[in-house]
């Protein structure tokens, strides 16, 4: 069973280790958006992984979530990152 996992992060600083980690290629970029894809093994066999840098912010992170969704047929996701505000 071939299993897809994504990400999803805002900034490049926040995914650059996993983009080397897991060897993940860009594939596509979209006006505020870029994809990374590659695969892994897993525990339950081949895993494919799906790294998506949404930009910052609650709606960049919902447009990452639908493109996702609506591209992909996506197990699990995971959003990553570093969480700040300045007031």
């Amino acid at each position: 069973m071939n299993l897809t996992k994504a990400i999803i992060t805002a900034m490049k600083e926040e995914a650059e280790l996993i983009i080397k980690k897991f060897n993940l290629k860009e594939t596509k970029s979209l006006k505020n958006i870029k994809i990374f894809e590659g695969t892994r093994s897993g525990d339950d066999g081949e895993e494919n992984l799906v790294l998506v840098l949404g930009g910052i912010g609650k709606i960049q992170a919902a447009i990452a979530t639908t493109y996702l969704l609506e591209n992909y047929s996506v197990d699990k996701i995971i959003n990553i990152g570093i969480a700040g505000n300045l007031t």
